[in-house]
C-alpha cells in the first residue's frame, strides 16, 4: 500500500487538482458573465440608439448606470466574501494537521491570490463600464 509520505503527497496532489478544476470552473463561469454582460451592453446599446427617449430621460439613466454600477460592486463584495470564507474552512481543517500545514498554506496563498485577481478584475471591469456609460449618458463621445 502506500506510506504515509506517499498519502500525504497523494492527497496534496489531489487537492491541488481540485483547486485547479475548480479553478477553471471560476474562470469558465468569469468568461460566461464576461460574454453575457457584453451582450447585454450591445442589446442595451441598440435600445437606446433605436429610442429617441434615452435623449429625453438623461437622469433616469443616470440613476440606473449609478444603480447597476453600485449593485454590481456589491455584488461582487458578497460573492468574494462567500468564496474567501467557504474556501477558508477546507484551509483551516488542512492548516490544523502538522503533516499538511506547509502546503496548505502555500497552496491558500495562491489560492487567495487568484481570488483577489478574480474578483479584482471583475470589480475592474464593472468600474469601467461604469464609467464608460456614465460618460455616454454625459454625452461625451471620445474616451
Amino acid at each position: 500500500m502506500f506510506t504515509s509520505n506517499e498519502f500525504l503527497l497523494l492527497l496534496c496532489a489531489a487537492f491541488c487538482l481540485a483547486i485547479f478544476l475548480f479553478a477553471l470552473k471560476e474562470l469558465q463561469q468569469i468568461r460566461y458573465w464576461r460574454n453575457s454582460c457584453e451582450r447585454h451592453l450591445y442589446r442595451r446599446l441598440a435600445v437606446a440608439a433605436e429610442y429617441a427617449w434615452a435623449l429625453e430621460n438623461r437622469n433616469f439613466l443616470r440613476n440606473w448606470q449609478n444603480l447597476s454600477t453600485q449593485t454590481m460592486a456589491e455584488g461582487v463584495e458578497i460573492a468574494e466574501a462567500l468564496h474567501s470564507g467557504i474556501s477558508s474552512i477546507p484551509f483551516s481543517i488542512l492548516e490544523s494537521i502538522p503533516a499538511t500545514r506547509a502546503g496548505a498554506r502555500s497552496i491558500r496563498n495562491i489560492h487567495d491570490s487568484a481570488l483577489e485577481d478574480i474578483y479584482g478584475g471583475l470589480g475592474t471591469v464593472n468600474r469601467q463600464l461604469g464609467n464608460k456609460l456614465g460618460r455616454m449618458l454625459r454625452g461625451k463621445k471620445k474616451d
